[in-house]
């Protein structure tokens, strides 16, 4: 399965030059760096690319936040309104964008819908819905928002389930369930972890109980509130946590605690219908504290907004950019 990833420091930068390549305000100047920019790597292009055809996608509305964004810019003679509708401006940096629905059915621009493998699971929750299910075996999961999980054949060792994307708390009873989430599986017998899949990387904590995690062979035992990440590459360090604050969704709110905005977006765009996409890379470094209700959201918004002067802009299906 391909991963689902939430906005990428080159999508950020795409749409950087979205704002900043206004027709009426973009300079030689400009196009030069976006053509050095694009160069540089192609995946530069590919991700202009992909945020362009969102833009497009929203009609009218794309052309708003353009607008709405736009900085004058008296360094040097604007080019004509018609210059980025001109394949030879790009060059041949776009012409290694990836393209076509089945893309884009594995890998959905800034998350706005589920991956395909996902609309495929036995079980998922939509954007702010929980759900609970109950295995063969009396083991329980509470599955939150944005969630897939796919059944798989039992084998000899116990009962077998897929976390093919999102997060779970998972109270394993006393025959053994095994949990497969991308490079690794952990195993549980009479214990309660909370596991979460971002992409390729997985988080597992130990809320009560023992929880066995093997990757690549490699095998990590946890007891109470121990933490562990692996991914492709291999685990991460243990840590010890407060439980507290991993589960604090199945109460209603979460809790930052010197956590950049980018990743505070992230967060809240797992509960939150639409996207709120941060268009300012010093923005989205800012440090923020704070506890957020998951049945207020929309106040996060009004919160950064004071704190950080940020200027916000709606456009339909509940996408905002904060810039």
């Amino acid at each position: 399965m391909q991963p689902v990833q939430d906005i990428t420091d080159q999508q950020r930068a795409a749409i950087e030059w979205i704002v900043r390549l206004t027709p009426g305000s973009a300079t030689e100047q400009d196009v030069a760096a976006f053509r050095h920019w694009c160069a540089q790597n192609p995946a530069h292009a590919r991700a202009f690319v992909e945020m362009r055809r969102v833009w497009q996608a929203m009609s009218v509305a794309g052309g708003k936040i353009i607008a709405a964004n736009a900085v004058p810019d008296n360094r040097a003679e604007p080019l004509p309104v018609h210059w980025l509708t001109r394949r030879a401006m790009l060059g041949g940096a776009l012409a290694a964008s990836a393209a076509g629905a089945g893309y884009f059915a594995f890998n959905p621009p800034l998350k706005l819908w589920p991956a395909l493998p996902e609309l495929t699971a036995d079980y998922r929750t939509a954007t702010g819905e929980r759900r609970q299910i109950t295995l063969a075996s009396t083991s329980s999961i509470e599955m939150n928002t944005q969630t897939s999980i796919g059944l798989r054949a039992n084998g000899p060792d116990g009962e077998r389930i897929a976390l093919l994307s999102g997060e779970s708390l998972i109270q394993a009873k006393s025959r053994n369930l095994q949990v497969v989430a991308a490079a690794g599986t952990v195993s549980a017998t009479n214990a309660t972890f909370n596991i979460r899949r971002d992409g390729e990387k997985v988080t597992v904590t130990c809320l009560d109980g023992r929880v066995t995690v093997d990757c690549k062979a490699v095998v990590v035992h946890l007891a109470n509130e121990d933490q562990v990440t692996y991914s492709d590459g291999g685990f991460s360090p243990a840590l010890k946590i407060d439980a507290s604050l991993v589960t604090s969704w199945r109460e209603g709110y979460l809790v930052f605690e010197d956590k950049p905005l980018a990743q505070v977006i992230d967060e809240v765009n797992r509960y939150r219908r639409g996207r709120i996409i941060v268009a300012n890379s010093q923005l989205s470094r800012r440090l923020v504290n704070g506890r957020f209700y998951l049945a207020r959201l929309d106040e996060v918004v009004d919160k950064i907004k004071n704190a950080f002067g940020a200027r916000v802009t709606t456009l339909p299906g509940g996408v905002l950019i904060l810039s």
